[in-house]
């Protein structure tokens, strides 16, 4: 039986202090989320549901969109789109380093705002907000992809980055509840067990969804409606899913601790960054040199 006991929340908020059974008129019947190890635990049932949006989106942004988008910068730089290496360039840059480029402003914008998630999530009750927040910011940003032809590629392309950077803020807020589902290890082993599958089974269920309706409609060799095909159900999919977690199945959380004193919300989280650092240089050297060398 999962822990079902809620932390305090916020004066704003007052929810139930234990979770209701998902009741009969609920706006997404499904057996599968009445079955254990969910039980009558609302917010399992809406982690495993975030969890689609979260899969659905990584597949759609960088399997199909992502594909298109290179494609469409190649022959943007006066490339083929399928030839050896493009020595053209296009915004400045050439097609192969998008991604390069991707992965370098992503990591490092968002290695730089996870003290800051921290700090929210410890000290502040916003924790439910900024989800709801970021999901509705991070289908926004998913709509205007389904566009994606010649002439948007590199707002497309712009986009995708934004979107992981939201993706992050979100994921973190997501992750902050799973710890807090049960005081049981073994329920917690069985939920995330089952988040895994899910997340799985999602990623490959889109895949063979995509490429079905692809071949059915002879667009297998034909990357640009691939991808807004796998835009469109990853939109459609991410804001059902993603609407009904957060303003449905997630709960308000009050802060954990006060902000310490000669700190502020902005600078807390650096600073325990900061000595825990200290504290793993000075007491575990080993640990430090693993943690430069990555």
């Amino acid at each position: 039986m999962l822990d079902k006991e809620r932390m305090p929340v916020s004066d704003n908020d007052t929810p139930s202090p234990q979770t209701p059974p998902l009741s009969a008129a609920s706006p997404l019947p499904s057996l599968f989320f009445h079955l254990p190890p969910y039980g009558e635990h609302l917010e399992a049932r809406g982690w495993a549901l975030d969890s689609v949006g979260r899969s659905l989106s990584v597949v759609g942004n960088a399997v199909f969109t992502g594909t298109a988008v290179i494609r469409l910068a190649r022959i943007d730089a006066g490339c083929e789109p399928d030839e050896g290496e493009c020595m053209g360039r296009t915004h400045g840059l050439r097609p192969s380093s998008f991604f390069s480029l991707y992965n370098v402003v992503v990591g490092l914008a968002s290695s730089a705002l996870l003290p800051l998630l921290g700090a929210v999530v410890d000290h502040t009750h916003h924790r439910l907000s900024i989800g709801r927040i970021s999901a509705v910011a991070y289908c926004a940003a998913l709509f205007p992809m389904i566009f994606l032809s010649r002439s948007t590629w590199f707002t497309v392309a712009m986009l995708l980055i934004v979107n992981a950077f939201i993706g992050w803020i979100h994921t973190g807020m997501a992750f902050a509840y799973l710890p807090e589902m049960s005081n049981d290890r073994k329920v917690l082993e069985r939920l995330n067990t089952s988040f895994a599958s899910v997340q799985f089974g999602a990623s490959v269920f889109f895949i063979a969804i995509v490429v079905a309706i692809s071949a059915a409609f002879g667009w297998m060799d034909d990357s640009l409606a691939t991808a807004r095909l796998s835009q469109s159900i990853n939109f459609t999919t991410t804001a059902a899913v993603w609407g009904y977690s957060w303003f449905s199945l997630f709960q308000p959380r009050q802060a954990m601790s006060e902000v310490p004193e000669g700190s502020s919300i902005l600078t807390v989280g650096f600073r325990k960054v900061y000595h825990t650092s200290i504290h793993i240089f000075n007491n575990h050297r080993p640990l430090a040199w693993f943690y430069t060398a990555l």
